[in-house]
């Protein structure tokens, strides 16, 4: 009996317009997510000095897991409610396997990789501040200017792995949100890249003057924890790797 009230729900009208307006919500939400995880990456390069974007790539490989479920759900149900013959089990078996290996997948990260499921910092934000955006030319925007280059000289805080620009906010006593502007719209640089750029021409000057130390060694000093990272903005900036770099300039 409930079986064939589904059945008379499901391929009458109501039932229909249901089933289609329940696949566009799930639409809405899957385009509503990449559009988050979108700004989620530009927050990050605002905020961080190293690219440690591990939440960011779960999530997205996420929602593309589910966006390939919703398009196999998608061909089944145009199926069923088309008038075909044509069998549903394989779309069904697809559609259960996919639910299997994407659960599977969460249990592993959860046991492997806890620290994803703790939260994102809800203080992080991007810089849209149009007020703070329009800073005006004056030497106050100058002095702040210089006292953070002074700073990123002198201190070299960007040997700390975890730098944040909250950090060097509380280090030079200047906002968050000024930080980044000053940065985006006097400098054209974004946090990460104003901070990995030190890093660089730290490197270079031990690469040159310490010939004992190991380019990892080297490159866990300047603040980075990752090698292939490191090799790629040390290539952007000098056009060499760090070994073709020390070789060169013996």
């Amino acid at each position: 009996m409930q079986n064939q009230f589904a059945d008379t729900y499901l391929y009458n009208p109501v039932g229909k317009f249901a089933t289609v307006l329940a696949h566009l919500q799930k639409l809405l939400y899957i385009i509503l997510i990449f559009r988050l995880l979108i700004k989620y990456k530009k927050i990050l390069v605002e905020n961080y000095s190293i690219s440690d974007d591990y939440n960011y790539k779960w999530l997205m490989q996420m929602n593309i897991f589910i966006s390939v479920l919703f398009v196999i759900a998608i061909i089944k149900n145009s199926q069923k409610y088309g008038n075909t013959n044509e069998d549903l089990l394989p779309f069904r078996l697809a559609v259960a396997t996919g639910m299997l290996i994407f659960t599977c997948w969460l249990v592993l990260k959860a046991l492997y990789a806890p620290k994803i499921f703790t939260g994102i910092n809800s203080k992080l934000l991007l810089n849209q501040n149009k007020e703070i955006d329009k800073i005006e030319e004056n030497s106050n925007i100058h002095k702040k200017v210089n006292q953070l280059k002074m700073f990123m000289q002198e201190k070299r805080p960007f040997f700390d792995s975890d730098f944040t620009i909250q950090k060097l906010s509380e280090q030079t006593q200047i906002d968050t949100r000024e930080i980044s502007s000053i940065l985006n719209h006097h400098l054209n640089q974004n946090f990460y890249e104003f901070v990995n750029q030190y890093r660089i021409e730290e490197s270079k000057k031990i690469l040159l003057h310490d010939k004992k130390k190991t380019i990892l060694e080297v490159l866990y000093q300047v603040g980075y924890n990752s090698k292939s990272t490191f090799n790629a903005h040390f290539k952007k900036s000098t056009g060499y790797t760090p070994t073709e770099f020390r070789k060169n300039h013996n």
